[in-house]
């Protein structure tokens, strides 16, 4: 069923599944490593309460960062004006924002790759993250 603006319900459901979830076409992999960074906050130490609440307050952050990503990619539109499938809006983005999709990439690599990244690694990684929102916003 559409919601205001005539957008499905269901759509941006399946693009936050676009951008942070694996799935099997290979241009859709994970892109951003939202899903192993939300794995990695889990990890955090939890020794006392402010530890429990900068686990929390990171993982809400990164929530954020994906629903803003979410955001951005419905907004965009092919040259026609018709998208017709969440794949093709994220293409239209992606295309869009490829510089700083690439740029993103590059600096998350090494904080996604960190077996146990600390709280500073993760919160350059939602600065990272954030940087690629601002941007897509700014093309949208």
């Amino acid at each position: 069923a559409p919601r205001a603006g005539g957008t499905p319900t269901w759509l941006p459901v399946m693009l936050a599944a676009l951008l942070s979830l694996p799935l099997v076409l290979p241009m859709l992999l994970q892109p951003f490593g939202i899903d192993a960074m939300l794995g990695k906050v889990t990890r955090l130490p939890r020794d006392d309460r402010w530890d429990a609440l900068a686990r929390g307050a990171l993982r809400d952050d990164l929530y954020s960062v994906l629903e803003s990503l979410t955001r951005g990619v419905l907004d965009a539109n092919p040259a026609d004006g018709a998208a017709s499938d969440p794949g093709e809006q994220y293409d239209v983005w992606a295309r869009a924002n490829q510089d700083s999709i690439s740029r993103t990439k590059g600096a998350l690599s090494g904080i996604v790759r960190l077996d146990n990244p600390n709280i500073a690694a993760l919160s350059v990684a939602l600065r990272t993250l954030r940087s690629v929102v601002r941007v897509g916003a700014a093309t949208t």
